[in-house]
């Protein structure tokens, strides 16, 4: 079975992803996703060190790869894994829809919401 260039592992997980990147705004697939594809909008504060950082939050938007949007302000799972998430690069799409800005006052709520419910939260 031939594998796609995306799916060789970077043997980083979301968090070092994002510390890479500068920040949010980048995109992932994960290595068991068939047809969709995400871009990562916010990660939590960070309060360990690498490679887990406290394994904070993540948000993320879940776009098709023929990008059409799917699931907004979505938790990412499983972070702080290697084995599973894998940076792409910008859908050639990307640039005809009307992707979420990163300074998206909904953000923030939804992830305080997110780190209340997993006990991470006042």
């Amino acid at each position: 079975m031939e594998t796609d260039d995306w799916q060789i592992s970077t043997g980083q997980n979301v968090f070092e992803m994002f510390i890479e990147n500068g920040g949010p705004g980048f995109w992932v697939r994960r290595i068991t996703w068939g047809g969709t594809c995400a871009r990562v909008i916010r990660v939590g504060e960070m309060t360990k060190p690498a490679p887990y950082f406290g394994n904070p939050s993540v948000l993320i938007d879940v776009y098709s790869l023929s990008g059409n949007l799917k699931e907004e302000l979505a938790t990412l799972p499983v972070p702080g894994t290697f084995k599973t998430w894998r940076k792409i690069d910008v859908p050639p799409w990307a640039e005809r829809v009307n992707l979420r800005p990163l300074d998206d006052p909904t953000i923030e709520p939804a992830l305080a919401a997110l780190d209340r419910k997993r006990g991470r939260g006042s």
